[in-house]
């Protein structure tokens, strides 16, 4: 699964070069993603009932079940807790370091975008409310807003990849295998693979997370244990993923600011076809999600 990711993302690099000519292969790679979108849906309306199952088989199959929940009482709130730390800690302290501006200003302005987040589980149901807040709160040029952030919410999976690599980790510690240096290093690779290449809907952190554990050999079915507090902490990676982009987009916005304004003085536009620009194309961002 992890060669396939980083072969479609090659061919879409290519794809993306050949222009016209890769018309007919991107109408038809457009059309497999609707109908894989479709059956995704499908299969989401099932999950709960297989969750169920996948779930009791585990549990019986478990030796010691209370010591089981034990574990995931500790490793609950210590995943919440380096999400937080990553998001409101490492990401604030580096827009702080390039901006030179308070990154928890930047936070509370972000505040809907981040409560959107965590209610729907998907950073591109939030794209729209994530733009709003950026132009018209955090003051972010509307350019940068519109490039930076539908890509972010596409392959800017932080909060999912140092997800993916907690759970390979404990699932490891818990079995008694002793990971490497090496088995660290690709654990991480595939984590970066699995941000890339996973689609910013609820629901997909058990499939993603089977692919780190298949590359370091350890057994897919151990993944289920942190099911039934896979879909809290989701809630809180896609807070660490949305408030990624967000910040993403202040940096650039901070670097580009030379750029934007000598763009604008040899553009020249009033005010209110600015403000037309800013809302059509969020209107716009909204009706494609």
């Amino acid at each position: 699964m992890l060669g396939l990711i980083v072969v479609a993302v090659l061919v879409g690099c290519v794809l993306s070069r050949m222009k016209e000519n890769a018309k007919p292969m991107v109408d038809l790679f457009q059309c497999m993603y609707r109908v894989v979108m479709r059956l995704i849906g499908i299969f989401i309306w099932f999950t709960p009932v297989g969750l169920v199952f996948l779930i009791s088989s585990s549990i019986v199959h478990t030796e010691r079940p209370i010591v089981v929940l034990q574990e995931l009482a500790i490793f609950f709130p210590t995943a919440v807790c380096c999400l937080m730390l990553h998001s409101f800690g490492s990401l604030s302290l580096l827009y702080f370091l390039v901006t030179k501006k308070n990154p928890y200003r930047f936070v509370l302005n972000m505040s809907k975008a981040l409560l959107t987040a965590f209610g729907t589980s998907s950073s591109a149901a939030t794209l729209p409310v994530t733009m709003d807040c950026l132009v018209s709160k955090n003051h972010v040029d509307s350019r940068v807003v519109n490039f930076i952030t539908p890509i972010g919410a596409i392959i800017n999976m932080d909060g999912t990849a140092l997800y993916v690599s907690m759970v390979t980790i404990f699932v490891s510690q818990r079995l008694g295998v002793t990971l490497d240096f090496g088995n660290y290093i690709i654990i991480g690779l595939s984590a970066f693979g699995i941000s890339v290449g996973s689609a910013g809907v609820p629901g997909l952190g058990l499939v993603t997370m089977t692919i780190a554990a298949m590359a370091v050999g350890l057994p897919i079915d151990q993944i289920l244990l942190v099911a039934p507090v896979d879909w809290i902490i989701e809630r809180f990676r896609t807070v660490a993923n949305v408030y990624g982009d967000s910040v993403g987009a202040g940096i650039v916005n901070h670097l580009s600011s030379k750029v934007l304004n000598t763009t604008e003085q040899g553009f020249p536009q009033d005010a209110g076809s600015n403000d037309r620009y800013n809302s059509g194309s969020i209107k716009e961002t909204e009706s494609l999600v």
